[in-house]
């Protein structure tokens, strides 16, 4: 648990203050990382899968990442080539020009 505590400790502090700043409107961009901002969902009627059942969703705000093209991530899949979408790796100080 001591390494579960740490890690959400060392992420608040990391991300805080980006999410702190997307709420109030601005964007917040690290270079080579990505842009992070706030967006606003409207509230709608969902259904529940399992009962078919309507339910109601409240309007929420959500920070969301657009990833920097810069080389902190690498698309790969399982195999391994760089042509697939289903694996996210992060890669830091890796080339662009990877063959």
């Amino acid at each position: 648990m001591a390494v579960k505590k740490a890690s959400v400790a060392v992420l608040d502090t990391l991300f805080g203050p980006v999410a702190l700043e997307a709420f109030h409107g601005r964007k917040v961009r690290i270079h080579g990382f990505g842009t992070f901002q706030a967006k606003h969902k409207e509230a709608r009627t969902a259904h529940n899968p399992v009962t078919g059942e309507e339910v109601h969703v409240p309007a929420k705000d959500e920070l969301v990442l657009k990833a920097s093209e810069s080389g902190w991530f690498i698309r790969s899949d399982s195999c391994g080539s760089f042509h697939g979408f289903r694996c996210l790796q992060p890669v830091p100080f890796v080339s662009r020009e990877l063959g």
